[in-house]
């Protein structure tokens, strides 16, 4: 009896064994068209009856605020997932967060998106395993941040279906208009107006008389402070200097205060001439060089002779010492200096004068 060589009946069996394995995991491979079509797959009208149709909402809001953009879909029953890029103005809107819509009911679906695909759109990509039941519904919700004022359109890029064949009918676009906050545009125009009007203020250091529109121009200023605060909530760190305008009105104070000490000085009568018809004067002089010194901190310097002036009057009422003349603080010469100063500039003089003719004369000869 001939038996076959033995690695050909090994190449049998293997060949065998193959076409086992492939019967038995491809049990329709002898069936007919028809029942292949019945077993295996879905009625075209379930998947190709409608193309896709996909939108996005149009909202609104205040710069600052965040509004939630919806993505839906319709004509979807039968699809197996898709993709799509959403594009957007990024210097009107930003997107801060995504999330799923009600559309996905099985929790195998599969749901990505990148907010950050490029820097002006974002990616979304979903899988549904055992292809969609729902024909529309909320596929995915976005979250938006208002940067600046302006519309920003919201437009599909790249849209694509599953299974193949399934085409994209209508991509409406969405928009978003972001506005400007009126009350916060209000009260930066409160604040600008109000820094304005303090910068034309002059310096404090630079204040030595009052100027005659000094008084006005610090109440214009100071109205405005408080507009933007009261109406507008506006506080003081708000304000770009604020300590400027606080400065010059004690600054301006403290000039009143000694202007009206000197003028209340002014009004009392030559000292040799005091009676005590003359006290109420004084002491109305004397209280108002109190208030600038208590007050405001005006010194002796500010108010010059007319402090000694007073010191001498109340003397002559018998109120005071008189002043004394070797007082380090006082702001002139003791009495007489002006005099010295005066006869001694003079002889400096005629003494230049005498060596100027005499060294002339020596040149002659």
């Amino acid at each position: 009896m001939n038996y076959l060589p033995k690695y050909i009946r090994i190449f049998f069996i293997a060949l065998f064994i193959c076409f086992m394995i492939v019967v038995f995991n491809n049990p329709t491979v002898f069936a007919n068209d028809s029942e292949n079509n019945e077993t295996n797959q879905l009625p075209q009208e379930s998947v190709y009856e409608e193309d896709v149709n996909l939108s996005a909402s149009s909202e609104s809001g205040k710069v600052g605020e965040e509004v939630t953009v919806i993505i839906s879909i319709e004509n979807a029953q039968g699809t197996g997932g898709g993709e799509f890029e959403l594009s957007y103005d990024p210097d009107i809107v930003e997107p801060v967060e995504i999330d799923e819509g009600a559309f996905f009911s099985d929790v195998n679906n599969l749901f990505e998106s990148n907010l950050e695909f490029t820097d002006s759109r974002i990616k979304v990509i979903w899988v549904t395993p055992e292809l969609d039941t729902a024909d529309s519904g909320v596929l995915c919700t976005i979250v938006f941040n208002l940067k600046k004022a302006g519309n920003s359109p919201l437009d599909f890029h790249e849209v694509v279906f599953a299974p193949e064949g399934i085409e994209l009918d209508t991509a409406v676009s969405g928009n978003i208009e972001s506005k400007d906050d009126p009350d916060k545009v209000g009260k930066e125009e409160a604040i600008k107006a109000a820094d304005r009007a303090i910068r034309w203020l002059p310096r404090p250091e630079n204040i030595r008389f009052l100027p005659p529109n000094i008084q006005s121009d610090i109440a214009a200023a100071q109205a405005l402070v408080d507009i933007a605060k009261n109406e507008f909530g506006a506080t003081d760190d708000d304000f770009a200097d604020l300590a400027k305008l606080q400065a010059v009105k004690d600054k301006v104070e403290k000039r009143k205060a000694i202007f009206a000490a000197r003028d209340a000085i002014d009004l009392i009568p030559p000292p040799g001439t005091i009676t005590e018809e003359d006290r109420e004067v004084i002491e109305e002089a004397r209280r108002l060089v109190k208030i600038a010194i208590e007050e405001y901190g005006a010194t002796d310097f500010d108010l010059c002779w007319r402090l000694r002036k007073l010191l001498i009057s109340e003397y002559r009422l018998g109120d005071k010492l008189p002043p004394d003349p070797d007082d380090p603080d006082d702001p002139l010469p003791p009495t007489g200096a002006m005099v010295t100063t005066i006869v001694s500039g003079f002889l400096l003089t005629g003494a230049g004068l005498f060596f100027l003719v005499k060294r002339k004369g020596r040149f002659n000869f």
